[in-house]
């Protein structure tokens, strides 16, 4: 048994009549995020879908909100809403896609983060085989990053400082940074380091009876938490991490529910080269001298 996508689809129940009682049969897409779902309410959280066009309310009572991958751009009146939300001391983590306008550029640069168009490519630090699939294993020293293992982000895009600056009640800190190698795949772009993710706070009434923070953070890729990704390496922890700090659960961060399954052991592109170099040349090579060396002692 697995989980539904939306809390709406009323799934196969095994508890009715004839039956023993059980869990609910529901439905994993690869690309969803119930698994993600699912290790979040193991965790004590209560996980609703929250539609912005319902009305100015509709993120009423919502610690920590979650834009998961938008495919098409948010209305002005949705845009409204959130920024509502953040305005009154709401939290939100955005996970954008690449190549997508998602309506929210305009929010982003009021705390100071700009998207970049384009997918980045790593050669040095990738995922597998894959350059497209950027790996991060140095983080920036954050609570949020603390003891954080390798994570990837299959076509993910990157962030700069937004057009006019980082306003003065902003503090924007770079959370996943690429290799100095990296550069963007469909635009002339020099090589350097590619900002993935970014941790915003923004702090108003400063010092006042009132003081109000909001914290954002923006990820420029999904997949990482999607069924396919979201248990491998630090790909879940990254992304528990980041919805314990937003909706103020810091004591949970670098927890994580159980998971089961087969053991395995991945790596990056640059560590695989490095794997089959050592095990299929070097050492065969070194036996094989070793032999000759053997060999020639013998025969003189």
């Amino acid at each position: 048994h697995d989980h539904f996508e939306t809390a709406e689809t009323p799934g196969h129940d095994h508890s009715g009549a004839g039956h023993s009682g059980g869990e609910a049969l529901r439905l994993v897409e690869r690309h969803g995020m119930g698994v993600a779902r699912e290790a979040l309410e193991t965790l004590g959280y209560r996980v609703e879908t929250r539609v912005l066009a319902t009305g100015p309310d509709a993120l009423r009572g919502c610690a920590a909100l979650v834009v998961a991958s938008p495919a098409a751009a948010f209305a002005e009146d949705e845009v409204a809403t959130l920024r509502r939300f953040l305005d009154g001391t709401g939290h939100a983590l955005l996970l954008l896609e690449p190549g997508v306008e998602s309506g929210l550029e305009t929010l982003l640069a009021e705390y100071g983060v700009a998207p970049r168009a384009g997918w980045v490519r790593d050669p040095e630090r990738h995922y597998w085989t894959d350059p497209g699939t950027p790996a991060v294993s140095r983080y920036p020293r954050h609570r949020i990053t603390r003891d954080l293992g390798l994570s990837f982000f299959p076509g993910v895009g990157s962030f700069a400082p937004a057009p006019d600056g980082v306003p003065d009640d902003v503090v924007a800190t770079p959370l996943l940074e690429t290799s100095d190698t990296a550069h963007l795949a469909e635009a002339p772009d020099p090589e350097g380091v590619h900002t993935l993710g970014v941790y915003a706070v923004r702090t108003r009434d400063r010092g006042g009876p009132r003081e109000r923070v909001t914290r954002l953070a923006v990820v420029g890729d999904g997949d990482f938490a999607t069924n396919s990704f979201f248990s491998v390496l630090g790909n879940r922890d990254l992304f528990l991490n980041l919805v314990h700090v937003l909706a103020d659960s810091e004591a949970l961060v670098g927890i994580a529910p159980r998971g089961y399954g087969e053991p395995r052991f991945d790596l990056t592109g640059a560590q695989l080269r490095t794997t089959f170099a050592v095990s299929a040349l070097l050492l065969p090579g070194a036996a094989l001298l070793g032999a000759l060396l053997a060999w020639r002692r013998r025969a003189s």
